[in-house]
């Protein structure tokens, strides 16, 4: 019996390191992986348009790499921007927060920083911007979606 409690104790952590993709947003995820019924130039001029339909300005493009960087978004005390990855049907969003709240004290100035947009408590305020690039993700219409770390 002291086996089988050891044996589950210490399998317990490796079954959480396995999980990397999941249906649901979970708190720590960082990254949306979605699939679409078409792929390639015609996803990545697709996805292009339907960013900015939504009122979004592309900063950064390539074309070969897939890769698209939109300029800051400005939501609920908080700017955003997006990062696509399109890879044949498979595309990776991401995003970078900055609250824009630095410090000045005295002769000491510390400038607000960029951090990963990640699945966080409602309180945090990357929680929001994570949460404005689902529903754009969601607006595109994909296939699958999946979240990871």
């Amino acid at each position: 019996m002291k086996r089988i409690v050891l044996f589950l104790f210490m399998a317990c952590p490796f079954s959480l390191f396995a999980q990397e993709k999941r249906d649901a947003p979970f708190k720590g995820a960082k990254r949306i992986i979605v699939n679409y019924n078409i792929s390639g130039d015609s996803l990545y001029t697709f996805l292009a348009k339907s960013l900015l339909n939504e009122g979004y300005v592309i900063k950064a493009k390539d074309r070969e790499l897939g890769t698209v960087t939109t300029e800051p978004k400005h939501i609920k005390f908080i700017d955003y921007r997006i990062n696509v990855r399109v890879d044949g049907s498979e595309v990776v969003f991401t995003g970078s927060a900055n609250s824009g709240m630095g410090l000045n004290m005295g002769g000491f100035t510390h400038d607000s920083q960029w951090m990963d947009v990640e699945y966080r408590s409602k309180a945090d305020l990357r929680r929001n911007a994570f949460d404005d690039i689902v529903r754009f993700v969601e607006s595109t219409q994909p296939v699958k979606i999946e979240y990871s770390k």
